[in-house]
């Protein structure tokens, strides 16, 4: 291996891994962008944009505990690549929708609740394979080698989302996330490594069940998704209100909406940069809890934003924060869940980020009466409240106590 590449790179496989997350994300995050412009420009309602997004939030929350599950069952390389294909239809299917000029508010719920589906069996499904991949010594740098690639495409998504946006169509975003989607399918397919898919004995009823006992008794695992819950879900729904604060509030149309995405990218890459060249990061517990209580303060900044430089300055260092949080929360409860019990955890794991989108129907509701920049501002409130109480509880744990609370067998 290269020595200027992350040690995460030595791993046979991981790279193509990488490359597959890239790809699965840079659809994501222009679906995103263009749902939520194109449900704006249809309704003229902050509501219905919180509301779609919700709709992706509800069916992530709801499928991830089935998708964690199927993950721990299955062949996780071939699940990759099904859920890969199935984006690449629906982004093709979409796009042909809107060219038709049939566009409807429901179609594009209906839309976001079948890429929650998708990311619900993704999701935990990746995961699990990058630590198949790399083990829990180089799991770290993993994590923030991935969140840098993830930083990387949401700046770039955000620039180029924008610009068609504003020179051409929506339609042509979502050829761009197809061709997105076709990449992912062509790198997951080449994965050779064999994945650590459980021998599954029990029901498939048995298996959730077995996942969901295991969460709910085992207390660092049990905290750890609290806090999950409560960052995701007032948190980083304040991306939902992208699209009204770059309408209504900060008056830059479709390309500053780019920018403000470009914005939370380029946060994201420095906060997992620096991580990326640091392999172990000391008193995880600590730094997760900082840097949570740091982003419901910038989002509460963000909220009073009234000039679009000053925004996008929160907005990157919002995006560091909540990166640092993301990078730390991730790799701990890897190595805290048992072998056997990995994927469950992590698709519990991937339904509290879904209220990161359920979020988004609260404070497009909240925004209606009271505007967005006073959602916006409560919900950075209540993330750095959250985050302060539970942390009372979290920060008495050892700083490798995550390492080794779980059992080795289910």
């Amino acid at each position: 291996m290269p020595q200027h590449l992350p040690p995460a790179f030595a791993a046979p496989g991981f790279a193509r891994l990488w490359l597959t997350t890239l790809f699965t994300w840079w659809s994501w995050f222009l679906v995103s962008l263009t749902q939520g412009w194109l449900m704006l420009q249809i309704t003229d309602s902050p509501a219905w944009v919180g509301l779609a997004v919700g709709v992706r939030g509800l069916s992530l929350t709801v499928f991830s505990v089935a998708g964690g599950a199927i993950a721990d069952r299955v062949d996780r390389r071939r699940l990759l690549v099904a859920a890969t294909g199935f984006g690449l239809t629906l982004m093709l299917a979409t796009a042909a929708l809107i060219a038709g000029g049939g566009l409807r508010p429901w179609h594009l719920l209906a839309l976001m609740g079948l890429m929650g589906v998708l990311a619900a069996v993704e999701r935990p499904t990746s995961a699990g394979l990058m630590y198949d991949l790399v083990g829990p010594e180089r799991l770290l740098n993993a994590s923030a080698v991935r969140l840098m690639g993830f930083s990387i495409v949401q700046a770039l998504s955000g620039l180029v989302g924008g610009f068609v946006l504003a020179r051409w169509s929506a339609t042509n975003n979502l050829l761009l996330a197809a061709a997105g989607y076709a990449g992912a399918v062509f790198c997951a397919a080449g994965l050779r490594r064999p994945s650590q898919a459980m021998h599954a004995v029990e029901s498939f009823v048995d298996t959730v069940a077995a996942g969901l006992r295991y969460t709910v008794r085992t207390r660092p695992i049990r905290l750890l998704l609290l806090l999950s819950l409560i960052v995701e879900g007032f948190g980083f729904a304040y991306i939902a209100m992208f699209p009204v604060m770059a309408r209504d509030v900060l008056d830059v149309g479709g390309f500053g909406l780019g920018l403000l995405t470009a914005a939370a990218g380029a946060g994201t890459l420095v906060a997992t940069t620096a991580m990326a060249l640091r392999p172990r990061a000391p008193r995880a517990i600590r730094l997760m809890l900082a840097a949570a209580l740091a982003f419901g303060t910038c989002i509460a900044l963000f909220g009073f934003s009234r000039w679009f430089t000053f925004a996008v300055g929160v907005v990157v260092l919002a995006q560091a924060s909540g990166t640092l949080y993301d990078v730390t929360m991730y790799a701990v409860l890897v190595r805290t869940a048992s072998d056997a019990m990995r994927g469950r955890v992590l698709g519990f794991f991937s339904s509290t980020t879904g209220f990161s989108h359920l979020g988004g129907v609260l404070i497009g509701v909240v925004a209606v009466p009271l505007g967005a920049p006073a959602a916006i501002t409560i919900s950075g409130a209540l993330t750095a409240a959250g985050a302060t109480v539970l942390g009372l509880r979290l920060r008495t744990l050892e700083p490798r106590q995550e390492e080794h609370a779980a059992p080795k067998k289910a």
